[in-house]
């Protein structure tokens, strides 16, 4: 939970450096710099996840785990992390990403199903479950499938209006 919210933290501080106005030179660009002035005096927060949206953030999470779990199917990238903190994306590079996919794949095999479990909440984040199914052929046999059913985690958490995977894990 600390690292989480360190890694927001730090999301904060290169948002607000990156969002700061870079000054006027001419009057045709006051408005323009009003406008910006006025974006950056709004702070990045970080918002409760809560039961009052419980139906909309479980569909919003799901959408996300496919998200996460079609493009560790289809090696895509850009599917994988599109619904991330930019600290994840850092973490998990487009390398790094190849890297796991393959050595995820050898391990469980393909993506059979997945049953929702429940939610847990943890502060500002809400951490969906979910039962996965996995399934490979027998490297003894090759002719059986064996099954890996999997604990699947998604932490999503609120940042402004947006909802944003935070982690997401398999055990």
């Amino acid at each position: 939970m600390k690292k989480l919210l360190g890694l927001f933290m730090l999301l904060v501080v290169t948002a607000s450096v990156t969002i700061l106005p870079a000054g006027c030179s001419s009057s045709g660009e006051k408005k323009e710099d009003e406008a910006a002035k006025a974006n950056s005096d709004k702070k990045t927060e970080l918002k409760n996840v809560n039961d009052d949206e419980a139906e909309r953030t479980k569909k919003i999470a799901v959408e996300y785990i496919d998200d996460i779990l079609l493009g560790m199917k289809n090696n895509d990238y850009p599917r994988f992390s599109k619904n991330m903190v930019d600290e994840l994306k850092q973490d998990i590079t487009k390398e790094k990403f190849v890297l796991m996919t393959q050595k995820f794949k050898e391990e469980k095999g393909d993506i059979a199903e997945k049953q929702f479990l429940g939610t847990l909440g943890k502060g500002y984040f809400k951490v969906y479950l979910w039962k996965t199914s996995f399934v490979k052929k027998d490297a003894k046999t090759k002719d059986k499938e064996l099954k890996d059913d999997t604990l699947t985690r998604l932490i999503l958490g609120k940042v402004d209006d947006k909802y944003v995977v935070f982690g997401f894990s398999f055990q």
